[in-house]
């Protein structure tokens, strides 16, 4: 779970800096808040380690 919350900062930042949104930076600045009205949607067939690998290789 810690890994998720990683990966949910490390999004909502790049969306920030490449936004600007004052919106991102709120959550950014009061994460703990906002963190638990996140929720992860995945297909049932799909592992979470192949979703963030997957994402992360788009990223790169």
């Amino acid at each position: 779970e810690e890994h998720q919350r990683e990966f949910l900062h490390r999004l909502i930042a790049e969306f920030v800096v490449e936004t600007g949104s004052q919106r991102g930076q709120d959550v950014l600045e009061n994460f703990d808040a906002y963190v638990n009205k996140f929720w992860l949607v995945k297909p049932k067939s799909a592992s979470l380690a192949s979703l963030f690998e997957n994402t992360r290789a788009r990223a790169e």
